[in-house]
């Protein structure tokens, strides 16, 4: 071992060739790593970046060819409707301006209204032999599609401005922020299944609880797409609240509510 130590000790000395060879190598590397340091750190990021970046991009194809093959045969089409789900995938929505709070619940609502409506024209017009159920799953797989196209726009555009100017502030950003967004891209892409087969997810609970919860009782359309139905639990009159159903539509509760309340005079 002591001769080991002696050996590098002598190839490193001042008037060793070598040794003067490697201490030029270190110090030069030394200068690149003072001057370049930064640069080098935001090119291994923005490479990182265009990894995930290409992942998210498959997902978004994926999302958009399940899509078409799901309305081909559902909604069975006399033509070929990649050009629709291209330009629906294109959508978006702008929110009302909120430095007046004053009515801006309603003016989101409206919008969102709109959304709804220009969504479902959309898949009628896609769809036409779907059944309603079938139309709302459709949409539902159309809006996960958007939402992974939305995540593949915003992403790379922030990525082009870095890789363009080369700040590292704008790559730092994005680099940090995007393990969290590629978990909700997976999420989005393992819904697709759900969303195309109808399968239930998430808020199918809160229906079940509410069809045990009226046991048969009648019911009545109150708002779009939702149902209300009066029954008794523990002496007391309870009237239950839930999507018309099925499919992916949660209706209007609120309109719902509100439509309630003025028939009971806000008993």
């Amino acid at each position: 071992m002591n001769l080991m130590f002696y050996a590098v000790n002598q190839v490193l000395q001042q008037d060793s060739e070598l040794g003067v060879l490697l201490q030029t190598l270190f110090s030069f590397a030394f200068i690149v790593y003072l001057f370049y340091a930064q640069r080098i750190q935001a090119m291994t990021m923005l490479r990182q970046i265009e990894v995930n970046l290409r992942k998210i991009k498959s997902f978004r194809d994926k999302s958009r060819e399940t899509a078409i093959e799901a309305i081909k045969k559902f909604g069975k089409p006399a033509f070929d409707p990649t050009s629709q789900v291209d330009r629906f995938m294109e959508h978006f929505m702008i929110a009302p301006v909120d430095m007046d709070p004053a009515g801006v619940v309603g003016k989101l609502g409206q919008i969102v209204n709109v959304r709804e409506f220009t969504f479902e024209r959309e898949v009628a017009q896609m769809a036409p032999e779907a059944t309603p159920a079938q139309r709302h799953n459709l949409e539902n797989l159309l809006e996960a599609s958007l939402a992974l196209n939305v995540f593949y726009k915003v992403i790379r555009h922030y990525y082009l401005i870095g890789k363009k100017t080369m700040n590292i502030y704008i790559i730092m950003q994005i680099h940090m922020i995007l393990p969290a967004l590629i978990q909700q891209v997976e999420a989005y892409s393992a819904a697709l299944q759900a969303f195309r087969d109808g399968i239930p997810i998430g808020d199918s609970v809160g229906p079940i609880v509410a069809a045990k919860l009226l046991n048969g009782a009648p019911t009545k359309e109150v708002a779009k797409e939702m149902v209300a139905g009066e029954t008794t639990i523990e002496g007391r009159r309870v009237i239950v609240i839930k999507a018309l159903g099925p499919g992916g539509s949660v209706g209007r509760p609120g309109d719902a509510i509100e439509r309630l309340l003025e028939e009971e005079d806000g008993k």
